[in-house]
């Protein structure tokens, strides 16, 4: 008789054909994509000329860089992210974390 499996951990996966509906093997996770410094050039001076690329655009660059598509157009995504990170953090004054005493005011008062 097996142990019982705890409900926190996955059931095992049978092989294709024998379990449910939507079962799948799973995959295995890539490795991080490690880009030249000659590539991150190009994509960084690509980025400042425009921050979006078409299709075409996205597989010429791809191509010259020896990178997928995939990986331009998630590298693009990440670099608007941190733009946009940059600038709200730029815009917000640091907070000191002082507390400030404020008077509150009832309706009776003048």
């Amino acid at each position: 008789m097996k142990p019982p499996i705890p409900p926190f951990s996955r059931a095992p996966i049978s092989p294709p054909g024998e379990g449910g509906e939507g079962e799948r093997a799973p995959r295995k996770k890539r490795c991080r994509a490690a880009f030249s410094h000659a590539q991150v050039f190009e994509l960084e001076r690509r980025f400042a000329h425009q921050r979006y690329l078409s299709g075409p655009e996205r597989a010429d660059l791809a191509q010259a860089l020896k990178l997928t598509e995939q990986q331009v157009k998630i590298w693009f995504q990440n670099r608007r992210y941190k733009t946009k990170r940059k600038q709200l953090s730029a815009c917000e004054p640091p907070s000191s974390g002082r507390r400030v005493a404020v008077k509150v005011r009832t309706r009776g008062e003048t």
